[in-house]
């Protein structure tokens, strides 16, 4: 007689995924055994991201932390995701990140680190248009700008 253990309760996800600085949608995807997955995002991070209350357990639609219906993961591994919608443009000039934990019923955990690209650097100067005399200068007259940038900038 031969008898071979079942394969040691596990969740696999990548550990890294991107989205461009245009925001919009993304999809993390992996596979588990697990009888429940528990998804959580880690404090910290810059890219702002609202957890969505349900995920795709093997193509079901399953609450967050709840146990999968029929459970799936005790005859195969099988495969989840979760969506991220309607992500926000970049608006600063520097990459943004999060990272989302998933964790299954054994205490199990694993990483993706969501990294969303730079963003495209603003520079708006108000008002457009000063005109002052010809002798401003000698006359003790100036003309004030207002600058709003998200990033460095000089005037030359």
């Amino acid at each position: 007689q031969v008898t071979q253990a079942g394969k040691p309760e596990f969740v696999s996800i990548a550990s890294a995924a991107s989205i461009e600085k245009t925001g919009g949608t993304i999809t993390i995807s992996g596979t588990t055994n697990s009888s429940k997955l528990t998804f959580s995002l880690a404090s910290g991070g810059t890219l702002v991201l609202t957890l969505p209350s349900t995920y795709n357990a093997n193509s079901v639609s399953t609450n967050n932390g709840a146990a999968i219906a029929g459970d799936p993961g005790a005859g195969q591994e099988f495969p989840f995701s979760i969506q991220f919608a309607t992500i926000p443009k970049n608006p600063v000039v520097t990459e943004r990140t999060a990272q989302l934990i998933v964790t299954d019923a054994a205490g199990h955990s694993a990483t993706c680190t969501i990294t969303q690209a730079a963003g495209d650097a603003t520079l708006e100067v108000s008002p457009q248009t000063v005109n002052l005399d010809w002798d401003a200068a000698t006359q003790g007259k100036t003309a004030s700008f207002n600058v709003t940038s998200n990033t460095n900038w000089t005037v030359e």
